[in-house]
């Protein structure tokens, strides 16, 4: 996914569709799958020490750790337009979560953080979200990349099965690891 991350919205397929051509990015989510304390994460971090060692900062907007979908949404937000604070590569996200059970936690809000990625896996369509705290945000021109660790227990515990048959679990590569 880290690749993936790094092509962002440079790199495209073209797919007709209808009497319109759709751009096809190479956004990729990935799950490592195991038992606790065999080196899920071992990935994850071996990812983003080879993206520190890059000039990334100004392309590519990595967050890592504990998240909640409103969270996410202000952390791909770009700004205005021709401000000073405008941060176009902020919407081009890669989202690390090196232990699901630390970072997304309780059901409601790892149900809550899937349904985000689930709707926000085809880039670039049009999303705006609004929240008490957080006001309304506004996403466009955006794409997500998603690496994250979990255990099988975690993941039955508190996924939704219809999730895991359909929804996010169709857009995830999981690999198994140990």
């Amino acid at each position: 996914s880290l690749v993936a991350a790094c092509l962002g919205e440079r790199v495209y397929l073209e797919k007709p569709s209808g009497s319109r051509i759709l751009r096809v990015y190479p956004n990729l989510y990935t799950l490592f799958l195991g038992p606790p304390a065999n080196w899920k994460s071992y990935a994850t971090s071996a990812a983003v020490s080879l993206l520190r060692q890059a000039p990334y900062t100004e392309t590519l907007n990595l967050y890592q750790g504990k998240i909640t979908s409103a969270a996410m949404y202000d952390a791909m937000a770009t700004g205005i337009p021709d401000s000073e604070h405008y941060r176009p590569w902020n919407s081009r996200i890669y989202l690390v979560n090196d232990e699901l059970s630390n970072d997304l936690g309780d059901s409601a809000n790892a149900d809550t953080m899937l349904r985000a990625l689930t709707k926000l896996f085809i880039p670039g369509e049009p999303f705006s979200d609004s929240t008490r705290w957080h006001g309304r945000v506004n996403l466009t021109d955006y794409v997500v990349n998603w690496s994250a660790c979990t255990t099988e227990t975690w993941l039955l515990d508190r996924v939704d099965a219809n999730m895991l048959e359909g929804g996010l679990f169709t857009r995830v590569c999981v690999t198994e690891a140990g």
